[in-house]
């Protein structure tokens, strides 16, 4: 090899691992925000939420979400009850529901 040809030399390539969201459950909000609730000392909650990683905003979105009575009704995996309709009850839009008389009333056709 020439010293031109050991000059240039192609860096290696970092790949780096996609991040993915972090997941918090109900168990854990409830606890920082204790914890949270309980820090009397000037910079007591700031300390806390470096030492768990944590935004300010996280804090404020649990609290709300605590006032709002959201972590009262969880399930036992975390996850947020269910409303209103149970899985396999999806409604037909309103354009597929035939009128009475069949599929030649005009008002039946679709709109494409």
């Amino acid at each position: 090899m020439s010293s031109t040809e050991r000059a240039v030399v192609v860096p290696e390539v970092e790949v780096v691992a996609k991040a993915s969201r972090r997941r918090f459950t109900q168990e854990y909000k409830r606890k920082i925000v204790r914890e949270a609730d309980a820090c009397k000392a000037p910079g007591a909650v700031g300390a806390l939420l470096r030492r768990e990683g944590l935004y300010s905003s996280h804090l404020t979105t649990w609290r709300a979400a605590r006032e709002r009575g959201e972590f009262a009704g969880c399930r036992r995996n975390g996850a947020p009850p269910r409303k209103g309709r149970t899985r396999g009850t999806r409604r037909s839009p309103s354009w597929s529901v035939r009128p009475p008389g069949g599929a030649s009333a005009p008002s039946a056709r679709r709109p494409w």
